[in-house]
């Protein structure tokens, strides 16, 4: 006497799923605008005003608030912005608006830790 047990499971299959069976996800950023391709003068953090900026995601139960850093490399300078929602629109005119109010010689460059949250 065999049991269908089975079909109680949550994805219905007789026979488990294979462990290699997904294929690899094609990365979503070029390789050639990755993080190594920097200029040496800013990877090595030895010209002032060159910023990093990096956006902070929560689970969706504490609602759609995130906070976003941008933070200077030589002076460790670091200003945290929280935004209200999780629209791009709203995230780049809060950055420019931080960015438009510190001195000319703070805005060379801002990289992106170019994480999956802000691609569309």
């Amino acid at each position: 006497m065999q049991e269908d047990l089975w079909w109680y499971l949550p994805a219905h299959r007789r026979k488990r799923r294979t462990r290699k069976g997904r294929r690899p996800k094609k990365p979503k950023i070029r390789p050639d605008l990755g993080i190594a391709n920097r200029p040496e003068i800013i990877a090595n953090r030895v010209q002032f005003g060159h910023c990093e900026s990096g956006l902070m995601l929560f689970r969706r139960r504490f609602g759609l608030a995130n906070v976003t850093s941008l933070g200077e490399g030589v002076s460790r300078f670091t200003v945290l912005l929280v935004n209200s929602n999780r629209t791009k629109g709203r995230f780049i005119e809060r950055l420019a608006k931080v960015k438009r109010n510190l001195p000319q010689k703070a805005r060379k460059s801002i990289t992106y830790d170019r994480g999956s949250e802000l691609m569309d």
